[in-house]
């Protein structure tokens, strides 16, 4: 009696995967060559929206830059995203200009912006111990207890010391911010939470990403309102 089988290697899954999303989603030249459409439609349906297009020769798989805030609620609160070549401090400084002139921020007075780029720090320096003490930091209310933690960290590395130090705890640290007149409030899992939110959006073409995110903004409104 003849038998038959078939063998399909996970390469070949993969790559019969891939080619099924490409016919249903469209592929990352189309998606590109919609931009300019796609933003025009988005001023077009959603007033009050503000919507930056700035492209070169080219185009990329891109990075996804987002600023979250916090709701009445102590929610977190996408206030603004943007898709960039590459995630650098040229990009970032177009993103919160932009942000802090679409908000009426002035020169930012008064305002506070973190972002989670701590994670550079444990790519640099690996081990649990690295993480814990980095937050001790962070979070010490007085220069005293900053300076107890920062010892810690220079017996342990003086290499993530020094790296530390050249950061300036000015922008990372509670002992060193000004403090006259502010209400501090430290969110060390917004980004991480809104991450979980979009991990399956961000692995799109731009187009269908973009619009995930609309999406999920407009039901969290609507819904906030029904609620209230």
């Amino acid at each position: 009696m003849a038998k038959f089988g078939i063998q399909v290697s996970m390469g070949q899954c993969r790559r019969a995967k891939k080619y099924a999303l490409k016919l249903v989603e469209g592929s990352l030249v189309e998606h590109y060559g919609k931009l300019w459409s796609y933003g025009h439609e988005i001023l077009r349906t959603n007033p009050g929206s503000t919507m930056k297009l700035e492209m070169e020769d080219g185009f990329c798989k891109g990075e996804l830059l987002c600023a979250i805030g916090s709701d009445a609620n102590d929610k977190i609160y996408p206030i603004a995203w943007a898709v960039v070549n590459v995630e650098n401090k040229q990009n970032w400084k177009w993103f919160l200009e932009l942000l802090i002139d679409d908000l009426n921020l002035n020169l930012g007075n008064g305002f506070s912006l973190m972002s989670d780029q701590h994670k550079n720090l444990k790519k640099r320096f690996t081990g649990a111990i690295y993480h814990t003490l980095f937050w001790r930091a962070s979070k010490a209310t007085t220069e005293h207890d900053f300076k107890v933690v920062m010892k810690e960290i220079e017996t342990l590395n003086p290499d993530a010391h020094q790296y530390l130090m050249e950061k300036d705890p000015k922008t990372w640290s509670i002992a060193s911010f000004k403090l006259e007149g502010v209400v501090m409030q430290l969110k060390m899992g917004s980004q991480k939470v809104f991450n979980i939110v979009i991990v399956d959006a961000k692995k799109k073409p731009v187009i269908i990403m973009l619009e995930e995110l609309r999406l999920y903004m407009m039901d969290k409104i609507y819904n906030k309102k029904l609620k209230g």
